[in-house]
């Protein structure tokens, strides 16, 4: 979508506030963009009430999936199921499995999903099934479906480079890239498998943007190193998740033990409590709104005696923390963090961290620091379901969401667990 096809839409629905068509694109064109809010419903309702039609009984239960809304969404996709054209019949049943998956009732999501499969295999829904399976706990068969067996390559120079991608062949006399292909937090918790005998027996390059391979070459031991816009030479490459799914990894093999060091930075004395705070990952994220939260949601946090706030946060910037007034009350450690080095160093100055699901999460975990986790209602695969701990990090803590996009019980559960360590 073009900024004038938005425009020129817009534009119709201003002449025709109920033209059901305009209503219509305008949504999907919303949805391209990732920036479909709960303040979009009334729209995708009006075109679903005015019109009838498959697109928009389809949209708008899109619609309030996203918004959290996932009974309501099934019901409205099941009504779509029965008048959606036979080239579509899939997608529904793909999508009443994904509001099951949301609610958590992972064995009916992959009934559904099953059913979606019966009809049309798809890339989308082989990944949604894997992600269930992985979500029950089946590491290595959930992991060897999602990123080798059905894997979407990713926006990378390495997926364009023509190299196969290693699905657990011998190396003996091969070379092999692993390659930092998702987020920060999947190749900071997944990097603890790059020792492993198996990927030792090949000639290891291992290729990422330079804000976090100075992190990385502190810690591991490679043959070679290289950005991730190459040069690429190689006979296999793989990313630090999918060496994990080529060799089988179950829970068993996986060790809660710390795996990154890092020197420690010098921070002014203040209080009796170091807290670091992230509180919304990258916007980029698909699912970013469901996992993030604004910073007032923290509010309960703060008036705890002895506890001192550290920020986290590069993205959104500082003015979050200026806009509520917290200028010196929480400090601001932006303008410190310029790679996941300094990152490192900030988090060893901390007693904890307290952070939603973001690769902040995932590198105190690594290093061995205690955090305090808060997690949405449908939350990633990686913590399961039902748990108050994680096999991935030993000090970790996990506080989950009792209700779709309500943060007051996990919040409070932290201030709890701060108010103790006091």
């Amino acid at each position: 979508m073009s900024f004038e096809e938005y425009q020129a839409n817009a534009a119709r629905l201003l002449k025709d506030p109920d033209d059901p068509v305009s209503l219509v694109n305008h949504f999907v064109m919303l949805a391209g963009t990732k920036k479909v809010q709960p303040s979009h419903l009334p729209l995708v309702r009006r075109a679903a009430e005015l019109s009838g039609a498959f697109e928009a009984q389809f949209n708008l239960a899109a619609a309030l999936n996203r918004a959290g809304q996932y009974l309501e969404a099934m019901g409205v996709y099941k009504e779509a199921l029965e008048i959606a054209p036979a080239d579509r019949k899939a997608d529904v049943l793909y999508n009443i499995g994904m509001c099951w998956h949301d609610l958590g009732a992972l064995e009916k999501a992959i009934a559904w999903y099953d059913d979606a499969l019966a009809l049309k295999s798809d890339l989308d829904i082989w990944q949604a099934r894997a992600v269930a399976r992985l979500a029950q706990g089946h590491l290595a068969e959930g992991l060897f479906d999602f990123e080798v067996q059905w894997h979407r390559p990713a926006r990378k120079k390495i997926a364009e480079a023509g190299i196969p991608r290693w699905k657990g062949e011998p190396l003996t006399g091969k070379k092999i890239i692993v390659a930092h292909e998702q987020g920060y937090g999947d190749t900071i918790q997944f990097i603890r498998f790059l020792p492993s005998p198996l990927l030792k027996t090949g000639h290891v390059t291992v290729s990422g943007p330079p804000e976090l391979l100075g992190l990385l070459q502190d810690n591991f031991v490679a043959d070679a190193w290289v950005d991730e816009n190459g040069p690429f030479d190689a006979d296999y490459y793989c990313s630090p998740m999918s060496a994990a799914a080529a060799m089988g990894i179950e829970y068993p093999g996986v060790s809660n033990a710390p795996y990154l060091r890092s020197k420690m930075m010098k921070l002014p004395a203040r209080g009796k409590l170091k807290i670091g705070l992230s509180w919304a990952g990258s916007p980029g994220y698909a699912r970013d709104a469901n996992r993030s939260m604004k910073l007032e949601t923290l509010c309960p946090l703060f008036d705890l005696p002895g506890a001192s706030f550290y920020s986290f946060q590069v993205r959104p910037d500082g003015k979050e923390i200026s806009n509520l007034g917290l200028d010196g009350f929480i400090a601001d450690l932006a303008p410190l963090l310029k790679d996941w080095r300094d990152t490192a160093r900030a988090i060893k100055a901390m007693d904890v961290v307290v952070a939603v699901d973001t690769a902040v999460a995932h590198l105190a975990g690594a290093l061995g620091k205690p955090v305090l986790l808060m997690l949405p209602f449908a939350s990633c695969w990686r913590w399961m379901q039902n748990r108050e701990d994680t096999p991935w990090y030993d000090l970790m803590e996990l506080y989950r969401q009792k209700t779709p996009g309500d943060w007051s019980y996990p919040v409070h559960g932290v201030r709890d667990a701060l108010k103790e360590m006091l």
